[in-house]
């Protein structure tokens, strides 16, 4: 959480304040004036080439692509050292893009068959590896035009002799459509201590490079560049995930004092590792970290956190060239449960497919991905692939306390094929000597209705549930948060989402079994307390959000959250429960956790 690089002048007359939402995508608080960040339009020539120029312009071609390839593993070796191996990963999928025949191809040959230049040629499948992939409308598809986009600028440097322009030079915030991960990795150098972008999500690469350095960022603000102006004054509140510009005396004055409170609280964080999430009445709550690979682990046991709540294992499937073997995966999850034993570590089996595809798999990119054929649905039709990575899971059980968690279960039919699956790999490897945890736990993530509806069914034949708010909030209200014209509608606390998890919560413990939650909302001040009202056993998140979820828990009131979960069960709207929740929020948490204007002002 970064302080402000320079001091902000006042609203100027003319300028009225505007607060704009957005998605929280790297906590902390940053002040200043504004810097545009929108990337120049590269003009690229369309000029015809002579016959004997067609050697010389592929020479040049190939030679830009090799300095491109330089820039990147540059970049990719300054991000290991301030930011980790695991965030440097980022740019590994530029390296990959760099080398495919399909970005390549077309520009070497199309000079001879053309007769066209590098650049323009290159330019143009650019745009068209980028409209390819535009119907599927994901996250995972927008990030990939973000780093096509970002190779391209690379490559047209080099060939047309571009000047850097996109390194910030001067203090303050910057406001862009959006960035890519190299722009985030040098923000801090220049002076920029925050940024606020019209595209992105929480998995985008600038975010998860922004939290890697600690920079504070909110994503997916609409309009954003309408409403802002070179040299504004603004503040970018990533917790909250708003971005206020030009705002008032008051409420600058507030966002100054919520910047000391929070560097006073990051001081109390080294004592506050050791604590359990223990409410002031004695209700302790498991906080876990999710995590997506071993190199997290050093951030998990850094924040705190009571294990892992779900270990996210696509990213050993997708952007890769080949399907990762049993004994690549065993050593992975092995690493993870010896180094937190005997704290649980929860490994999520593979959630591909849909938005997410790996090209030896013989996926493609469906009409609607959140719909369509991902999670467990995926992985019955690729047993073999599904079959490995059980293997690995359960020959890592015998190295600490692990536990499984199927994804997107819809139908008992689903959970009692994968059980069958995974008790025919236990007793395989029984039969070969391998040790193996014969009693591991088996639960399964709740991100649908129909798992909601079924939850007293599930709830019989599994050891544990974990509800994925993020997708179970979509799947229910039938938004996508990512689409502009929906993302007001993605609302955690409507009265169908909080019903949802309370049947959930009530079903698990009437069968005596645990249930956590491992989405967004966990993190979020407001859906914490409701969380812990309702009753959930676990909260998982983000390793740098445990500190703050940690804060609130610890400032409950066990028997005070309930009551308020019961008064909000019983409203019909999303503004009524939020309304409520606010009015409670000053007496039951810490001044610097309340959003700005809760008392501050009037913002």
């Amino acid at each position: 959480m970064r302080t402000p690089g320079s001091k902000a002048r006042p609203m100027p007359a003319d300028r009225p304040s505007v607060t704009l939402k957005g998605v929280p995508a790297a906590p902390g608080i940053a002040i200043g004036l504004v810097h545009l960040g929108a990337r120049s339009e590269v003009a690229v020539p369309d000029g015809d080439i002579a016959l004997d120029e067609i050697e010389a312009e592929t020479k040049r071609f190939r030679e830009a692509i090799e300095k491109a390839r330089e820039d990147v593993t540059f970049l990719r070796s300054s991000a290991a050292q301030e930011v980790g191996e695991e965030s440097a990963k980022i740019f590994d999928t530029q390296l990959l893009f760099l080398d495919d025949t399909a970005v390549l191809d077309p520009v070497v040959h199309g000079i001879p068959r053309e007769r066209k230049r590098a650049a323009y040629l290159f330019h143009r499948n650019v745009g068209r590896l980028i409209e390819q992939d535009a119907p599927a409308d994901s996250d995972y598809f927008r990030e990939r035009a973000n780093v096509f986009r970002d190779i391209e600028w690379r490559v047209l440097r080099h060939l047309l002799d571009l000047a850097d322009e996109r390194q910030p030079q001067q203090h303050g915030v910057l406001m862009a459509r959006e960035l890519a991960p190299s722009d985030a990795l040098r923000l801090d150098r220049s002076g920029i201590t925050g940024f606020a972008t019209e595209r992105g999500s929480m998995t985008s690469h600038a975010a998860i490079m922004a939290r890697s350095k600690g920079v504070p960022a909110v994503v997916g603000v609409k309009n954003l560049l309408l409403q802002v102006k070179a040299g504004d004054t603004a503040v970018v509140d990533g917790l909250a995930g708003a971005v206020v510009i030009n705002p008032s005396a008051s409420v600058l004055a507030a966002y100054e004092r919520r910047l000391g409170e929070l560097k006073a609280f990051e001081g109390s964080l080294v004592a506050l590792r050791e604590e359990r999430a223990t409410t002031q009445d004695g209700r302790t709550i498991d906080l876990s970290a999710n995590i997506e690979s071993p190199a997290d682990l050093d951030k998990v046991l850094e924040c705190g956190a009571y294990g892992i709540g779900l270990y996210r294992t696509e990213f050993f499937y997708i952007e890769r060239a080949r399907m990762p073997d049993e004994e690549e995966q065993f050593q992975a999850y092995r690493e993870v449960a010896e180094r937190l034993r005997p704290d649980p570590v929860i490994i999520r089996t593979m959630d591909i497919g849909g938005d997410k595809v790996a090209s030896y798999l013989r996926a493609g990119p469906e009409t609607n991905p959140f719909h369509g054929w991902r999670g467990i649905r995926y992985s019955l039709e690729h047993t073999d692939a599904f079959y490995t990575q059980l293997r690995a899971i359960y020959r890592a059980s015998a190295h600490g306390n692990v536990k499984l968690m199927l994804p997107m279960i819809t139908g008992i039919e689903e959970l009692r094929a994968a059980r069958a699956l995974a008790t025919q790999v236990s007793n395989e490897l029984a039969g070969e000597g391998i040790e193996r945890d014969e009693r591991i736990e088996f639960g399964m993530m709740v991100e649908t209705p129909s798992a909601v509806m079924m939850a007293d069914i599930f709830a019989r034949e599994v050891d544990f549930f974990s509800v994925g708010s993020n997708d179970l909030i979509q799947y229910t209200l039938a938004v996508d948060r990512s689409d502009p014209k929906t993302a007001s509608l993605y609302q955690p606390h409507h009265p169908a989402v909080l019903r949802s998890l309370k049947t959930v919560v009530d079903a698990a413990h009437a069968e005596k079994i645990w249930v956590g939650i491992c989405g967004e909302m966990a993190a979020d001040p407001m859906s914490t307390i409701l969380l812990v009202g309702l009753g959930f056993d676990e909260l998982s998140v983000s390793p740098y959000l445990v500190p703050k979820v940690k804060t609130i828990v610890r400032s409950l009131i066990h028997a005070d959250a309930q009551a308020l979960v019961e008064q909000a069960l019983r409203l019909e709207s999303s503004s009524a429960v939020q309304a409520l929740v606010l009015s409670r929020m000053g007496r039951l948490l810490p001044q610097f956790l309340l959003p700005v204007g809760d008392g501050d002002g009037d913002a």
